[in-house]
């Protein structure tokens, strides 16, 4: 063998085909994890705004009960002041009922003193 066929030899380094295919595993490999750390950023991320929208909504419907607590009482309020109402119209209805049965005796007396004149 020439002298420089043998030297190429010795000096080129020899590949067996499993370690080839070893090393395409690994850098296959690398590049599967990498796109697990792109999904699981992805997740961490939808993470976070999936919290953020959460406790957004706990807001909101925690300021919604106090409106609804806010109405209720209103609502109790007003039905007291409407039921008081309904019971001062009545007194005055009475009270009408009774002035009129006054004027009534009044006009009865007038004109019975009217008739005693004649």
């Amino acid at each position: 063998m020439p002298v420089y066929a043998r030297h190429t030899l010795q000096t080129t380094p020899h590949f067996n085909p499993v370690d080839v295919a070893g090393v395409n595993g690994v850098a296959n490999a690398l590049k599967q994890w990498r796109g697990f750390a792109v999904v699981a950023d992805e997740v961490r991320q939808l993470a976070a705004r999936t919290s953020k929208a959460t406790e957004e909504i706990v807001g909101v419907v925690e300021k919604n009960q106090v409106l609804s607590d806010d109405v209720m009482r209103e609502m109790f309020s007003t039905r007291e002041k409407a039921e008081q109402g309904l019971e001062l119209a009545n007194q005055a209805g009475a009270v009408i009922v009774e002035i009129q049965e006054g004027a009534k005796q009044v006009v009865e007396a007038v004109e019975r003193f009217a008739n005693e004149l004649q």
